[in-house]
């Protein structure tokens, strides 16, 4: 099917001529032709103003490595918890490589740590908000804590009540440096927390008092008085040897302090 289009030449308008399958015309009106703008010049002084680009020159970088080292061995966090009772005296230093060392300051045993980077930045955290009260006079069974962020400038002591950096600082000392006992303990034994109570630790001392601490209590205090002939008693019950089986004769989860190789 085929159209055509054109003008007639009698000044008739034009029409067009559509011729369907080679038999028929028919005859209609052509549509005109669209009429597309004219394109003028813009009048004089109406161009649109041009914006000057402003450069920024910046100055080159130094070309030669600086002669300030990054202070790695510096410490970020230093922290000291103390016990005068027990006799427990622990340290823990932080340095900016993440390394943390933790010192017995009665014994002496000292182990580092490294990558100990989320510990440090907890602590970091945690040591600005921390509020502590003075240590009562005469109070030698509270918990005392002193410690120092020098970057920040951060620092203070007192009393350590805050139950849960308690049972924190306890655990991470534990695990690492073993567990403290006092130093005239004869028999001790410490448990781990569970989902029922927080790690808690028992010492029986040579004249009969007992010890019992909880990992996030402030102050420790004897839970018993002496008992004469104590240390006499205890010194006749066969203890086993590290590695040996446990005799009936203790208990399984005593341990002598002397057969441990402790002072």
């Amino acid at each position: 099917m085929c159209c055509y289009c054109w003008q007639a030449a009698s000044g008739s308008p034009a029409h067009s001529r559509l011729w369907i399958n080679n038999r028929h015309w028919q005859s209609s009106p052509c549509q005109p032709r669209p009429s597309f703008p004219h394109l003028h010049p813009l009048p004089p002084g109406s161009e649109i103003n041009t914006i000057p680009i402003v450069t920024v020159t910046q100055a080159p970088l130094p070309t030669q490595a600086t002669k300030t080292p990054i202070p790695f061995g510096a410490n970020v966090v230093e922290l000291r918890l103390t016990i005068p009772s027990l006799g427990l005296d622990r340290r823990l230093q932080g340095s900016v490589n993440s390394q943390i060392v933790l010192v017995d300051e009665r014994t002496g045993f000292a182990v580092q740590r490294d990558n100990q980077a989320s510990v440090l930045l907890d602590l970091q955290q945690v040591l600005p908000e921390l509020v502590t009260t003075a240590v009562p006079e005469g109070c030698d069974s509270c918990v005392r804590i002193t410690y120092s962020l020098p970057f920040s400038g951060v620092e203070g002591e007192g009393w350590l009540r805050d139950p849960v950096l308690l049972a924190s600082l306890e655990n991470y000392f534990t695990i690492t440096l073993g567990p403290h006992f006092p130093a005239a303990a004869m028999i001790g034994l410490r448990r781990s927390a569970s989902p029922y109570a927080p790690a808690h630790t028992i010492a029986v001392m040579e004249d009969g008092r007992l010890y019992r601490w909880m990992a996030n209590q402030a102050e420790v205090a004897p839970r018993s008085g002496g008992v004469p002939g104590t240390a006499g008693r205890l010194r006749s019950v066969e203890c086993p040897r590290p590695g040996t089986a446990v005799r009936r004769a203790v208990p399984r989860q005593f341990v002598r302090i002397a057969a441990a190789g402790r002072a």
